[in-house]
């Protein structure tokens, strides 16, 4: 008799019984994936200064939960996981920690600011090492070689390729890339698996308001997609479920790049 041919890794119940935290989870595009895992029927944990409720069905909003936690509050957030990540006195202990917050302040080098130089790591870095550090004793609870816990860390293609007006960013993302690959090295044997997200240009959030604000950034990115569109939000979400779901259990240390050939970069 032949196997099913028909994968379960993304069933609509795929995620069924499982807990993913993330972060950022109100912005643009953090929404459209926070949806993406519910409809796949994660529970979610929102940690986000402006935890709000989200814009979704009843039925998926009755397995959401925001909280607001300032992560680059070292304090904020060993105060959350040390509660078990108690969300309503309810331990909700995560199998999957999505690190997804990120910012964006553009600005050429030499006029760039020292306090925007240190916010943008704070947050693209700094934040990260917090929560994955505060987490893995609660994943370690949930992993076995069986079903391997996950932590996500959502990078760009420009961790890789200088761009024009991104002096702080790019480096922010690079040093995020090489966090993630060691993490991976050291949680291996642990049956934690690490992997990183690297989207492209993302009509949604940050990179639609400088497409929309910034003409030369418009002209200069239209030249780096390859593609010739921007990316879409449900392109992000459906790789960030590729990573959670089964069907990534043997992929640890790995950059999934999902950028439409933006990292190509430059076509002249």
């Amino acid at each position: 008799m032949y196997p099913s041919f028909q994968s379960p890794s993304f069933s609509s119940t795929c995620l069924a019984g499982r807990t993913v935290l993330i972060t950022g989870g109100s912005g643009a595009l953090g929404q459209v994936m926070v949806a993406r895992l519910l409809a796949h029927g994660a529970r979610v944990v929102n940690l986000d200064p402006c935890a709000f409720p989200l814009p979704l069905p009843p039925q998926l909003q009755s397995r959401l939960a925001s909280v607001p936690v300032d992560i680059t509050d070292e304090q904020a957030v060993t105060d959350f996981f040390q509660a078990s990540c108690a969300v309503d006195g309810e331990p909700c202990a995560p199998d999957t920690v999505i690190c997804h917050a990120g910012a964006v302040l553009p600005g050429a080098i030499e006029s760039y600011t020292y306090a925007d130089w240190k916010k943008t790591f704070e947050l693209n870095l700094n934040a990260h090492f917090l929560v994955s550090r505060a987490a893995i004793p609660l994943l370690q609870r949930k992993a076995t070689a069986e079903q391997p816990a996950r932590i996500l860390f959502t990078s760009s293609w420009v961790g890789q390729v200088p761009w024009p007006g991104n002096g702080a960013y790019s480096p922010s993302k690079a040093a995020l890339d090489m966090f993630a690959k060691g993490l991976a090295r050291e949680l291996a044997d642990r049956h934690i698996r690490v992997n990183i997200l690297a989207p492209g240009i993302v009509g949604a959030g940050m990179a639609l308001k400088q497409w929309n604000e910034d003409a030369q950034y418009q002209k200069r990115a239209k030249l780096a997609i390859p593609v010739g569109q921007l990316q879409s939000a449900d392109s992000v979400a459906e790789a960030t479920l590729f990573l959670c779901s089964r069907a990534s259990d043997y992929m640890t240390g790995a950059t999934l790049l999902v950028d439409g050939g933006a990292s190509l970069y430059p076509m002249i």
